[in-house]
This record gives C-alpha cells, structure tokens and sequence, in this order.
C-alpha cells in the first residue's frame, strides 16, 4: 500500500496551515487592469508555426489585466511548444462562436510544461477548448505566493494532463464549472490553496486516453519542485462529478511532507472501474503518510468494482454524511478487501467515521489500524482489528514495476526533476 508513495517521496521535508479564504481574487482599485485594453489573437491557420507565433505576439502585447481575445476556429500547436503568459491579471478568452486548441494526445510532457504556463498570478483561461495534448495548461511556479488563477469553463478532451498547478499561495485559485472528457488525469496540484468546484470528469472511451486507461481524477501533493517542499494543504474539491474512472481524489504525503487540512465535500462518483491491479476503483485515496486532519464530507459513490475511500497511514481525518452504494466486490485491485466502503489501514489512527450510510456493500469498513473511531458501523457490518490478529488478505503484492500506475508515477517524478 505504500508503493505510491515511495516513488513521490525522495527526500522531501516541510511544514504549514491555513484555511481556504475568498474563492476569487479581485483585482485592487487603481489596477491598471481596469483600463487595459483587449488584444484580439489574429485567426487560426491550422500552421503551428503561424498560430504559435500568432499567439505570442498577443500576450506579448498584453496589458496588465488584458483579455486576450482568441478568434473562432481551431489553433494547432506542437507537442513540444509552451507559450509562457507572465503579464499579471490577463485572461485567455475563447470566441463565443468557439475557440479550440489541438495538440498531439501524449503524456510525455514534463510537469508545469503545459502548452500555456501562467505564472503572473490573478491570471484565468475563460471558455476555451483543448483537444489533444500532453499537458495543456500550468499555473503557478513553485514555492511561489502568487494565486488567485481562475480556470472557468473550459473542455479539456483526448489528452494527458489538462492542468497542473504549482504555487504555496493563500490567494484561492479557482476551477469551475470544467469538463473533462477522455484525459488520462485531469489535474495535479502541488501546494495551496485551490478549490475544484463544480466540474466533471467523465471518461467515455477509456482506450482514447494518451495513456489507454485513465489515472485517476486528480492528484493532490506536496510541491516537491520548489526544493524545499511544501505542504498541500487547504484545498477544496465540492460538487463535481467524477464517471468511470480508475480512481478518484489520490492525497499523497511523504513523511515530514503532509497532505492536511484538505476539503472533499459533495461530489458525486458514478461507476468507478478497475482497469488494472493498481487501481482500486475509489473515490478518495489517501496515500502514504502526513495525509492527516482531511475532511470527506457529503460525497456519494455510485457503484464500484473496487472500493470506495481509502486511508493509508493517515491520522485525524473525518469521513462524515457519505453514501455508499453497490460495491460488489468482484475486482482484483491493488488494495485488499473490494466491496469495502471504507478501509483503514494497520498504520492509521485516529481517523473517524461516522453517519454514513452504506448500500449493497459487501463490507462497510474494514480497520486494521489503532485508535480508529467508528460510530457508524452498521448491524453487521464487518470490522477487522488488528487486535484479533487479522491482517490484510488477498493475493501477494505485484512487483512495483509490473504496475502501470506506478511506473507511471515514477516518469512523473523522473521528468519533473530534470
């Protein structure tokens, strides 16, 4: 259970904590954003050479606080092209008769390498589409205070990554109101303060994925990339819906670098799958360790072949008021025990759940670890304490390389440290 974050981890070291504050960041009176002009982006060609460079000359004559306008149509851009947007406060805009960038459907692309890197803070991507890519957008630098990005909007689909986001901010980033179609990840998150609210993430045709199989819908992590790392923490993820896919909202701590004070509060999940033995079909997963005082609020799984919520090695988190409903159990997963709403594994402590109601489950909470406190545990539910000596059955662990996911991980993390 801890192959994850083994990969993640090497050598990290951090501390922090604060709770989310304005979801969007008002640009201050007297900005010259207020009286900067539009820069309209000359027409798609389908050249990448021409749009490339059409798209340049406009950010490069952007105002503080400019709208970028793009025309309608389709812009193409190479694989390996990043477009970096420094100028504080601009918006990307998309035509209202629609504006779609094409790349090539990859997942070869160097974290925080996306085809547009936003690193001004107050900076937002309005109504734009994304077809193919391996990484389409990156917001932030690491270890940087800048925040308050706003990604509104937006369809992201056949591709790898449609956004990363790097930054150690208490100005609140915002994602709203996306779509997600057919992506191998639909975002990672190193550090704070994001809140993901309102967005789907659906996956139609899971061999359309860049990766053929999709990840998860999300990582949230330390920032390892600023060097001396820093927390995720405070982030939100509220009223998405997340079909189809591998797994959910992975949280990832290392020791000495955790993953705290994060909100997972009514999203919806519908039909999670097993694709290989490193998925485990869940809603949330909780990897490693200093994945600590989360809150899992409110949330519904509708249906899985693996199981549903996840704790590792945690301590202190709350997983409250969540329904869980038909999990037959019938997958080989990574994790042991599947049809089991909520596993806790022998190094947790401290964790709570209660009023959550279980459905057609095959075990509502397994718990291997001390200290846990159940006080929803339904009329015979099943509960495995390490006390009575029982230990996690099921079949031997795969050898790490064998596992897609986490070699996966480990290119990851290779190519974010070059």
């Amino acid at each position: 259970m801890n192959r994850l974050t083994a990969l993640l981890a090497a050598g990290l070291v951090l501390a922090g904590c604060q709770d989310p504050t304005n979801p969007e960041r008002a640009l201050a009176p007297g900005d010259a954003a207020l009286v900067a002009p539009a820069v309209p982006v000359a027409a798609p060609t389908g050249d990448p050479a021409l749009d490339v460079a059409n798209i340049r000359a406009a950010i490069a004559a952007a105002m503080p606080g400019a709208v970028i306008e793009f025309a309608a149509g389709t812009y193409a851009i190479e694989e390996t092209t990043q477009i970096v947007v420094a100028t504080p406060g601009v918006t990307l805009k998309g035509n209202s008769r629609g504006t779609t960038i094409r790349g090539v459907p990859s997942f070869n692309a160097a974290l925080l390498s996306g085809h547009f890197q936003l690193t001004g803070g107050g900076q937002t991507v309005r109504k734009m589409a994304f077809d193919g890519f391996g990484t389409a957008l990156s917001f932030g630098s690491p270890g940087s205070a800048l925040g308050g990005y706003l990604l509104d909007h937006c369809v992201f689909r056949n591709g790898g990554l449609p956004f990363d986001f790097a930054a150690f901010s208490t100005d609140v980033s915002t994602v709203k109101f996306n779509e997600f179609i057919d992506v191998t990840l639909a975002f990672m998150v190193f550090g704070k303060t994001v809140e993901f609210r309102k967005n789907a993430i659906t996956v139609t045709d899971p061999a359309a994925t860049p990766f053929g199989q999709p990840f998860a819908a999300g990582i949230v992590a330390p920032d390892f990339l600023s060097g001396a790392p820093l927390p995720c923490e405070n982030n939100l993820f509220e009223r998405n819906t997340v079909t189809g896919n591998a797994d959910g909202f992975i949280l990832v701590g290392f020791p000495g670098a955790p993953c705290r004070n994060n909100t997972i509060k009514r999203n919806v999940f519908v039909g999670q799958r097993v694709f290989s033995p490193g998925d485990n079909g869940t809603m949330v997963w909780a990897n490693g360790t200093g994945v600590d005082g989360n809150l899992i609020t409110k949330n519904e799984l509708r249906g899985s072949e693996g199981l549903a919520v996840i704790i590792e090695a945690g301590s202190g988190n709350q997983i409250v008021q969540n329904q869980f409903s038909n999990l037959p159990g019938t997958a080989t997963m990574n994790a042991p025990f599947p049809g089991t709403a909520i596993f806790l594994d022998q190094p947790t402590s401290g964790n709570r759940t209660r009023k959550n109601v279980y459905t057609n489950v095959v075990r509502a909470i397994v718990n291997l670890g001390t200290g846990n406190v159940l006080d929803d545990l339904p009329p015979g539910g099943l509960v495995f304490p390490v006390a009575q000596g029982l230990t996690a059955a099921g079949p031997a662990p795969r050898p790490r390389d064998e596992l897609p996911k986490v070699r996966f991980l480990r290119s990851l993390l290779d190519r974010g440290a070059r």
